[in-house]
């Protein structure tokens, strides 16, 4: 039945021994109800009856497809971070081989099948081996962690987003928590800082009481997340940090999760898991929460992904691969 109401009810219906299933609410029509008493619905002398009437709703689907892909091996035989500016008209690759981070322009934001030319690359000498890259808002400020020495490390840009005006400014030691740095993230804010550990297989945060500033830095807390794999590597929020996704790479994709407090990794559930396949590391979804891209270093390859719903890359634990979302309202009986 799709959107439309499953059964309209009145005095004298009768519903039982039966299964609903795959419809959902549409919020713009207020439509696809499991049940609902019809207009003229009279029920003073009997109520409607219903027994042994398993519902199930459908929800929004959730569609990932593969995009364009794209080689970033003439720069870096071992990639394992990536970010983009704003617009997606600038990309940026980490890796372990290079020790440097390598800028990207293209021609159409975030479309790999655009006209993608390397612009220059800035090594990174306080930080051997780096495994992650990320600016904050305007791109004045870049930050990098790698395995080398675990810790993060910050360089002021005078151009933002131009790697080539980089100059080293600091370095926050976070090597005391865990000597295997893979991943890390901000919140839109910059007052707190994530960063993903292989030796606990953790996930670390940190407050800043002044925005993008690691002299401001102070541990807050982390969660064991090495349940599922004792790898994790790229983290990336979405906007509003009620959902966060960490690329694992010995189970070659990305999970989902979801944070009932924004920001807050101690209210993290977990959601799903997508594959992608060939060791996946760095990933970097738009603002739009409507692309994902990933990087690894198996096939030295820029992945893009399309996804249909913003921010959603699995269902939530349905095999059929629905949202259950808004759609749990459509088993209500709505007077």
């Amino acid at each position: 039945t799709q959107t439309n109401d499953c059964f309209l009810l009145t005095g004298e219906t009768t519903v039982s021994n039966l299964t609903v299933m795959d419809y959902y609410y549409d919020s713009g029509n207020d439509t696809g109800y499991g049940f609902r008493f019809a207009n003229n619905a009279i029920t003073s002398t009997r109520s409607p009856y219903i027994q042994n009437v398993t519902v199930i709703t459908k929800g929004t689907p959730i569609n990932v497809s593969a995009g364009p892909t794209l080689s970033v091996n003439s720069q870096e035989t071992n990639p394992r971070g990536i970010t983009f500016n704003n617009d997606g008209t600038k990309m940026f690759i980490v890796g372990t081989t290079g020790d440097d981070v390598n800028e990207y322009t293209l021609s159409v934001g975030f479309d790999l099948s655009s006209i993608v030319t390397f612009v220059d690359s800035y090594t990174v000498s306080q930080c051997p081996n780096p495994t992650s890259v990320k600016f904050n808002t305007d791109g004045t400020i870049m930050f990098v962690t790698g395995v080398g020495n675990n810790n993060v490390h910050s360089y002021d840009l005078s151009t933002g987003f131009d790697v080539s005006t980089a100059s080293y400014n600091e370095t926050y030691i976070t090597n005391t928590r865990d000597t295997d740095n893979f991943g890390l993230d901000f919140n839109t804010s910059g007052t707190k800082m994530y960063i993903t550990g292989n030796q606990n297989d953790k996930i670390y945060e940190y407050n800043l009481s002044s925005a993008f500033d690691l002299s401001s830095a102070s541990f807050s807390q982390d969660l064991y997340i090495g349940h599922l794999d004792d790898e994790p590597f790229g983290i990336e929020f979405n906007s509003d940090g009620t959902r966060i996704f960490i690329v694992r790479t010995k189970r070659n994709g990305v999970e989902e999760y979801s944070l009932s407090t924004a920001f807050d990794i101690s209210t993290m559930k977990y959601i799903g898991y997508y594959h992608i396949g060939n060791n996946p590391s760095g990933i970097h979804i738009n603002p739009a929460g409507t692309k994902m891209f990933i990087v690894g270093n198996q096939s030295d390859l820029v992945k893009s992904y399309d996804l249909d719903v913003s921010y959603r890359i699995t269902q939530d634990n349905d095999p059929r691969g629905y949202d259950t979302g808004d759609a749990g309202r459509g088993a209500l009986v709505d007077g």
